[in-house]
């Protein structure tokens, strides 16, 4: 079966504090998986522990954070496969944290034709610090020839990001959606099939288009399709004699 990307949308709390968010799934499609990244900022790492939707457990919850000074990035990714999948409408996504988390993004990518049991590789994760404006950045994904993947990008710092800012990843990838909330930039792209054994992802970042970047995020991990369905062809009918009659 064929692994085909739907709908992908970024959401920002309404309010810099909060944890959750309302969204909208599509309800089309067999073997639905909807992927979620959520990216944050602080003045430290809070380490969050479930991505929640409408209150059931993500799979394969991933933390990424990273502190070297200044203001933190954390956040983490995970799945919903159709046994957690609520159908259409508005549902509530949420990062499980302990407290104080600032400013969260949530990106969902939609699939159908996925995998429904270990549906993602581990995630490949990269950290960096002290980006300077237009500063290059590379995260690699190996051993995943032929797959889809989801790669993104975080930065956060102590300069309020704005407009004139914008990551942006190489050729290998398209693009899905950025935005800013505050001091947290997150960008997010997909590379349909990749392409090679060993695939080199190249982010050029911007955080507000002049500030250097106090901490940057990188992850990638791929996609699985659900396997084909083997075509059987029918037996061919036989006249078979009974009693002196053929049927």
């Amino acid at each position: 079966m064929a692994l085909v990307r739907g709908t992908t949308t970024l959401y920002k709390v309404a309010s810099s504090a909060d944890t959750s968010v309302p969204v909208v799934l599509a309800d089309t499609g067999l073997n639905k998986l909807a992927v979620v990244v959520v990216r944050g900022r602080g003045g430290s790492v809070v380490v969050g522990t479930d991505i929640t939707l409408d209150g059931l457990s993500c799979n394969d919850f991933q933390v990424n954070n990273f502190d070297a000074g200044g203001v933190a990035a954390y956040g983490a990714s995970g799945y919903f496969t159709n046994a957690q999948h609520p159908g259409g409408g508005s549902v509530t996504l949420a990062f499980v944290v302990p407290s104080g988390v600032n400013n969260l993004i949530f990106e969902v990518i939609e699939y159908t034709g996925a995998l429904q049991i270990n549906s993602r590789s581990a995630e490949t994760q990269v950290h960096d610090n002290d980006i300077v404006e237009a500063g290059l950045v590379d995260i690699v994904l190996g051993n995943q020839s032929g797959e889809a993947a989801v790669i993104y990008c975080s930065s956060s710092d102590s300069v309020l990001a704005s407009g004139s800012g914008g990551h942006t990843v190489d050729a290998d990838a398209t693009m899905l959606d950025q935005d800013f909330d505050d001091r947290n930039r997150s960008a997010f792209a997909e590379d349909a099939v990749v392409a090679a054994s060993s695939v080199t992802y190249t982010w050029t970042l911007s955080h507000d288009g002049a500030a250097n970047m106090d901490n940057v995020v990188l992850g990638a991990f791929a996609v699985f399709a659900a396997p084909e369905v083997p075509h059987i062809e029918p037996l061919p009918q036989r006249n078979i004699r009974h009693s002196g009659v053929y049927h």
